[in-house]
């Protein structure tokens, strides 16, 4: 059965290391609908990379097609996470003279301003993925968010710069247009599930995302209303699973599924009497262990794993500025007790974060797994609106883009039009 092409959705494609998810959305006025989801099993990348391409485009494949049979529509273009970049997030500052005769801000005078503030040497084999804006100055008043039509003399910007491997990015590219549709942007996964998850109270108070991805557990620290802070640590849900599956001696396969089923990050919160069915590695015998055993092997890691986090706050000197806590969001974020090991290590007040927003989600919004997902329909939805190019110039903002081809630059330049 062929598809019809509808021209008022939009798609996010999460490429993560157990499971690739696709949402296809309708927007309507400030809502955005999802009308189909497609989960389908990661094969080809691993710890942020592609490890076969051809596998991935197949996993990608068929997430696309569960998502398109679902929604009864057909896709061309997707916006696309790119896996958590190697080095931490940057900050950094720029000033310019407002221009124009009357001294008021202009577009292009916050334009030419983030130019500056970016002006700086990349390390090798980097791109930039994005620049976020935390404040602008203009003639010594701080604070400003949007300096649009103000007057003053000289404008000044603090931007936050996440960059990620130049070839690790346009792998992931290569994978997506090779399973036949255009990347109409890539976006950090700390950047879309903080959109998804945080609250505009939380970002101005000061918060710190958290998102236990499968290999990696993405960080993002906002306060004032903007990022300050980002990194991604290398360690993440697969890790629990490894753990799981040496400390029971059990398959990978079922060490995964005790971990869903019946895991707990607080060993305190099960009975002791609970006794679980684990098969062993070779597959011919059954035993039983007590479910304490298993979580009490989830808890070690989940206090290691917060404790990284927790050394990431400390260093970046913002933990007394945090006056929202903490929210921790992926697939882990929904394990038991995840919260209460988190709050415990943190010393912060903790909430697991699902999707916020007034825009329909339907069961989605209920499931922090899918929070990335949800982020880059909302983070799409800010780009179709032109939201995005009020701080940044478009070829800017959308990394890889301003190298695309011919064809890639028109489709791209009819949707922003």
């Amino acid at each position: 059965m062929k598809l019809a092409k509808k021209s008022n959705l939009i798609a996010g494609l999460d490429i993560g290391s157990s499971k690739i998810c696709t949402l296809i959305a309708e927007l309507s006025d400030e809502n955005i609908n999802v009308l189909g989801m497609g989960v389908s099993q990661t094969e080809g990348y691993r710890r942020g990379g592609v490890t076969s391409l051809a596998m991935l485009v197949d996993s990608i494949r068929s997430s696309v097609q569960k998502a398109e049979a679902e929604a009864q529509a057909a896709l061309e273009s997707v916006f696309v996470t790119t896996g958590g970049g190697p080095l931490p997030g940057m900050n950094m500052v720029g000033s310019a003279n407002i221009k124009g005769k009357a001294r008021e801000v202009s577009q292009d005078d916050i334009y030419d301003v983030i130019d500056v503030a970016k002006n700086f040497k990349i390390p090798d084999g980097m791109v930039i993925l994005h620049v976020l804006p935390q404040e602008f100055t203009l003639d010594g008043q701080t604070g400003i968010s949007d300096p649009l039509g103000m007057t003053g003399e000289q404008l000044e910007v603090r931007i936050h710069v996440l960059l990620n491997a130049a070839t690790g990015v346009q792998n992931i590219v290569n994978a997506v247009n090779k399973s036949g549709l255009i990347v109409a942007g890539t976006v950090m996964p700390q950047v879309a599930s903080a959109l998804a998850v945080l609250t505009a109270d939380e970002k101005e108070l000061g918060a710190a995302m958290i998102d236990i991805g499968g290999g990696s557990t993405d960080i993002a620290v906002f306060l004032r209303g903007g990022p300050w802070h980002s990194e991604s640590i290398p360690m993440g849900g697969n890790h629990f699973t490894k753990d799981t599956s040496i400390g029971l001696r059990a398959p990978l396969g079922e060490a995964d599924r005790l971990k869903r089923e019946h895991g707990c990050a607080h060993a305190s919160l099960v009975t002791l009497e609970e006794l679980l069915e684990v098969r062993s590695i070779a597959g011919n015998s059954v035993r039983l262990v007590s479910r304490e055993m298993l979580c009490q092997i989830i808890q070690a890691r989940a206090e290691e794993l917060f404790g990284l986090v927790n050394e990431r706050l400390e260093s970046w000197g913002c933990r007394r500025e945090l006056v929202a806590g903490a929210v921790i969001t992926g697939g882990m974020a929904a394990l038991e007790g995840m919260d209460v090991v988190a709050e415990q290590v943190l010393g912060m007040p903790v909430r697991v974060g699902c999707t916020a927003g007034s825009f329909e989600l339907g069961d989605i919004s209920s499931n922090p797994a899918y929070s990335a997902a949800a982020g880059l329909l909302i983070y799409g939805r800010n780009v179709l609106r032109g939201h995005e190019q009020k701080v940044v110039r478009p070829a800017i903002s959308h990394g890889l883009l301003e190298k695309a081809s011919g064809k890639m630059r028109y489709w791209f330049s009819q949707l922003m039009a």
